[in-house]
């Protein structure tokens, strides 16, 4: 349950995953992947395990842990479907099939629930009765993670029809349809969402990603305007809304949004890489450089820091004529 959410008595379980692939990053033949683990009212878990599997082997292939606001990066990820899990003591474990896209952002963010209390798991302990809608909520999101997306949808219908205007159960339809590539169906579910929570930033994101895949990424500018001009604290919807201006031409525009990016994650190699384009639109080459170098001191992957010098290097040229 997102944070804001108003049946907190009887919680609406929400997707393990928000799949985030829009605006493309350089593509090179390995990856970054990153995103942000959250338990369900919105607040960060750190420390828990990231683990990323070989969809056919079952490998581990990259583990790292989540720091103090619930982030993870992990460098140096082929192309490819793999299985990522989270795993934190007191915490439900979560994991799902996620397809690591060259030309994709990679970003993967995860809802964690907490385990039921001692007294619920003990043996014989008796248990309240749920009701039936949140049953079905709870089986529709063990579907979802295990990439059922249909089957998972027709059982957030049901929930849906039992608890309507639900902003939570709006997110999760809309995730479902997107996996589906249905992106006229999840546009209108992200939309009913942010439009019976306001401050669902999620909600915002997974729209604008869909505006993105409709080729419309000038319709999402103004739901990601209106979300920060009612939430300023919103940081995280800073990133995408400059990269949607850089999507459309307007890379003036990107310059001032990315610069707030930069300022409230200066650790993200993507808001740097972006900074970094939009300033070379802008002839703001200078700053261009020491975003792009920025971007190459928080990445590994060699041949993409040598992509990137090649870019640098044309700038400084420019600055040189």
């Amino acid at each position: 349950m997102k944070k804001g959410f108003p049946l907190a008595a009887v919680p609406v379980a929400v997707a393990g995953f928000l799949y985030l692939a829009s605006i493309a990053l350089p593509s090179a033949e390995t990856l970054s992947v990153r995103g942000r683990i959250t338990d369900s009212m919105g607040k960060p878990v750190a420390d828990a395990a990231v683990i990323l599997m070989d969809e056919k082997t079952d490998r581990a292939v990259a583990t790292v842990k989540t720091d103090a606001r619930g982030n993870y990066v992990l460098a140096g990820i082929a192309p490819g479907g793999y299985v990522l899990r989270l795993e934190k003591e007191g915490m439900r474990s979560a994991q799902g099939r996620v397809l690591i896209d060259p030309k994709g952002k990679n970003i993967f963010d995860v809802v964690m629930r907490a385990e039921g209390t001692a007294a619920e798991k003990s043996a014989g302990a008796a248990k309240p009765a749920k009701p039936d809608w949140e049953e079905k909520s709870l089986q529709a999101h063990d579907l979802y993670v295990k990439g059922q997306y249909a089957e998972a949808l027709a059982l957030y219908k049901d929930v849906e029809a039992a608890q309507p205007d639900v902003a939570a159960v709006s997110f999760d339809i809309g995730n479902c349809y997107y996996q589906l590539q249905n992106y006229d169906a999840a546009l209108a579910s992200f939309q009913a969402a942010v439009r019976r929570q306001p401050d669902f930033f999620e909600a915002y994101i997974n729209l604008a990603n869909t505006y993105a895949k409709l080729k419309r990424s000038a319709e999402a500018i103004p739901f990601f305007e209106t979300a920060i001009r009612m939430h300023p604290a919103g940081g995280r919807l800073f990133l995408p809304l400059g990269e949607l201006y850089l999507d459309v031409g307007q890379a003036d525009k990107a310059v001032l949004y990315l610069r707030t990016a930069v300022e409230i994650e200066p650790e993200n190699p993507a808001a740097r890489y972006s900074l970094g384009q939009a300033c070379a639109r802008t002839g703001d080459t200078a700053e261009a450089i020491a975003s792009y170098e920025k971007y190459i001191e928080l990445i590994k992957d060699e041949k993409e820091i040598a992509r990137v010098q090649g870019l640098i290097a044309e700038l400084k040229a420019r600055i040189g004529k």
